[in-house]
């Protein structure tokens, strides 16, 4: 029987899909440093606002900002110990951005949690101010706030809810790790869910190159009813959401559209795992997985709190093999560019991986040949070429209408492209024009 997929999408080459080997076999390691910078808005919606100031006392998951707006999310001090700053710096974007210094003082002294008295009957309005208050947002890399995902819009309903393990990206092992390490979590976690929400059907998707963490979950499969497997082809980008829709139920989200527009919400492995932490134990998000991986010495899978700087994972990890070239969040494909090693990991990011100077060298963009490789591999059935040319004629009005916001610059194109054009990075540009003039306007 061939294994569920979408259309388009890439395979990548051998020598790519094997760095996931790297941290694959790594058990996770806990890593606590000594100062943690916690970022305040690296989620989608606005910053949250800071209620502590330089030398307050913390508490590990006490509240230290607060919602800045119906999107933002609470954010926990996950260390215990001392503010040692606010303030702001450079992490992903142009402008500086918030952040709470805390001097760790490697107690892990808790605040009181509060878990749920009866998770079996939690109505769908408190499971929501539950996600809302521990911080949780979307841990796939989107950092979508998980309460407005929950919230169903009137008039819609949801009667799948698929979650989403398939980690298709290159380098990253993170959610295999939490898979093979913490698989009941990750059911309690959808169980929830389903009966807040009300849904009958629920189902953990995973790609098939990934045997043990489907072995660990396909074992608890009976012990909870509702809830099915499925087993996806290897293939990228099928961890997007649009993606594993399709290739799961068969289902199209329309042009501009959301999952629940076809009554169906996904959510990773991380964030349903979280939510369980915080129904059952009442703990807030204030630690993640994270892959250390590329040129570190000893490439890992760490258990990191929230705001842990990239370089203190880098010298947990033994220090760097060879002089960095670059340095990015997210795997090869995705993944995002940081300035420095400074930069601090949030509860978006599901790993990071370094470059030698040899293999971040960009290779010399070539005339286009028009052999149409990008439109075969376009999962979202988009004319890579025709955009490309539309924006950098500036003519961004047509290339909106030719469905520059449905590319989710998973990069397949660019990844295939025989004269090595830039494409992704072109689009990126281009989406990011549309916004900064939208939000003008």
């Amino acid at each position: 029987m061939s294994l569920l997929t979408f259309r388009g999408g890439v395979h990548p080459y051998k020598e790519l899909d094997e760095k996931k080997g790297l941290t694959g076999n790594q058990p996770s390691k806990p890593f606590s440093p000594s100062v943690v910078y916690i970022p305040l808005d690296t989620h989608i919606g606005p910053p949250s606002k800071p209620v502590v100031k330089k030398d307050d006392q913390v508490k590990l998951g006490q509240v230290i900002a607060e919602p800045g707006g119906d999107w933002g999310i609470y954010v926990h001090a996950s260390v215990s110990g001392t503010v040692k700053e606010v303030g702001a710096m450079q992490m992903f974007g142009k402008m500086p951005s918030p952040f709470i210094a805390i001097e760790n003082d490697k107690q892990d002294s808790w605040v009181e949690l509060n878990p749920c008295a009866n998770p079996k009957a939690l109505p769908a309005e408190e499971l929501c101010s539950i996600v809302r208050n521990a911080g949780i947002c979307g841990m796939g890399g989107a950092a979508f706030p998980t309460h407005v995902k929950l919230s169903i819009p009137q008039g819609k309903s949801a009667d799948t809810i698929i979650v989403n393990g398939c980690e298709c990206e290159t380098f990253l092992t993170s959610d295999e790790r939490l898979m093979m390490e913490r698989p009941e979590s990750i059911f309690k976690g959808l169980k929830i869910v389903l009966k807040s929400l009300n849904v009958e059907r629920g189902i953990i998707a995973v790609e098939d190159n990934k045997p043990l963490a489907i072995a660990a979950l396909k074992a608890l499969v009976p012990e909870y009813k509702g809830i099915e497997f499925a087993t996806v082809q290897a293939k990228y980008p099928q961890g997007g959401e649009k993606q594993l829709i399709e290739a799961v139920l068969k289902r199209e989200v329309p042009r501009g559209g959301l999952p629940i527009d076809i009554n169906t919400i996904v959510l990773n492995v991380a964030t349903v795992s979280a939510i369980a932490d915080a129904v059952y134990e009442g703990k807030p998000l204030v630690k993640r997985l994270c892959s250390a991986t590329g040129q570190v010495k000893e490439p890992a899978n760490l258990l990191l709190p929230n705001g842990t700087l990239t370089k203190d994972a880098v010298e947990f990890c033994g220090g760097y093999a060879t002089e960095p070239g670059k340095i990015f969040v997210g795997g090869s494909m995705m993944g995002v560019c940081i300035p420095n090693d400074e930069v601090p990991l949030s509860k978006q990011n599901n790993g990071f991986v370094v470059l030698s100077q040899k293999e971040a060298k960009l290779a010399e963009e070539t005339n286009c040949i028009r052999c149409a490789r990008c439109v075969d591999v376009c999962p979202t059935r988009l004319n890579p070429v025709e955009l490309r040319g539309l924006l950098i004629q500036d003519r961004l009005d047509d290339a909106e209408k030719s469905g520059l916001e449905d590319c989710i610059l998973c990069g397949a194109c660019s990844f295939v492209c025989p004269a090595k054009r830039r494409l992704t990075a072109t689009f990126k540009l281009g989406k990011d024009t549309l916004a900064v003039r939208r939000k003008k306007a």
